[in-house]
């Protein structure tokens, strides 16, 4: 599986950025909107995740990302927990632009 992660507006504190699933057989679909503080935004590549039960991490590192409420983030925890429990390996590309939505 591959999330992308978007940077969309510069706040006061951080980044405003949107969790989106890529999936070039059904089309991509907006997972969450999260904040990242500056200082935790990743470089634009692509990384490892894993989401034991206490998250979602980075490159065996905990995410510190601000949800716009506990529900979203739950849901997709639980999401991405079950991709990962059924053996498949989820990645996470980080970039500023948009992919191309075929809905």
């Amino acid at each position: 599986m591959l999330l992308t992660l978007i940077k969309k507006q510069k706040t006061r504190f951080g980044w405003r950025a949107e969790l989106i699933e890529t999936n070039h057989l059904t089309g991509n679909r907006h997972l969450a909107d999260v904040h990242i503080c500056f200082e935790d935004w990743p470089l634009e590549l692509i990384f490892l995740v894993t989401v034991p039960r206490s998250g979602i991490w980075i490159q065996g590192r905990p995410t510190d990302w601000h949800w716009s409420n506990a529900h979203e983030r739950q849901a997709v925890e639980e999401y991405l927990w079950y991709v990962q429990s059924i053996r498949e390996e989820i990645r996470l590309e980080v970039t500023h632009t948009r992919p191309h939505f075929d809905e």
